[in-house]
Parts: structure tokens; sequence; C-alpha cells
């Protein structure tokens, strides 16, 4: 479920974010988020890994990568909450800081947990 109506996608009963594509029904927009997700890997294989530390910038790009031919917002920090097959995903008011955190930890080095 999404945190308000405009945020969801019409005729699917709060279940999906509105989208590019039009879908309304979660099965389809799983399929079709797992297809892209899939091009974004096949589209990655092969080049140089990198030795660098992850940052956040590298997080939100390949959010955008995976998901922009679906969502408007893809690539962008979440404004609204919403929740998959009844998990909540990090709420929307701690991605900043949650983001933050990440960046500062990789640039000394840290490692959460």
């Amino acid at each position: 479920m999404l945190g308000s109506a405009a945020e969801c996608e019409p005729g699917s009963n709060g279940l999906v974010v509105r989208n590019r594509l039009g879908i309304s029904d979660p099965v389809v927009m799983d399929e079709s988020e797992r297809k892209q997700l899939l091009d974004l890997y096949q589209a990655t294989i092969g080049k140089e890994i990198s030795t660098k530390p992850l940052r956040a910038s590298d997080l939100v790009g390949w959010h955008r990568d995976w998901l922009s031919k679906i969502y408007d917002k893809a690539g962008k920090v979440r404004t609204f909450n919403l929740s998959k097959q009844g998990f909540p995903i990090a709420s929307a008011h701690l991605l900043p800081e949650l983001l933050a955190a990440f960046e500062s930890d990789a640039a000394t080095g840290q490692r959460a947990g």
C-alpha cells in the first residue's frame, strides 16, 4: 500500500505506484520491474568492476538505470511511504538521513552492521 492516492496508479487499489506504463496490476508490475533488473544486470556484466567505495550516488544511479523506463521518479529520493507484499520499505522521512549515513560510512571506510 502507498502513502496516498496521489502516488497510486489509478485502478490499482493502492497496490501499484503511479507509472509511465499505466500498469495497475501488481503481478504485471513485479514482472516489469524484474525484467528491467535483468536488463540492468546484463548491461553491467562484463564491465570492469570498480574498486572504489560504493557511494550513495551509485545506489541512486542504479535505481535510475533500473527503473527509469517505468517510473518518472526513478533515481530520486522517495517522498512517500510504500510496502511490497506487506513488507514496508524504508520510511520516506528517513531516506535522506539513511543516505547521508551511508555516504559518511563510505567516505570513512566503515561498514554498517
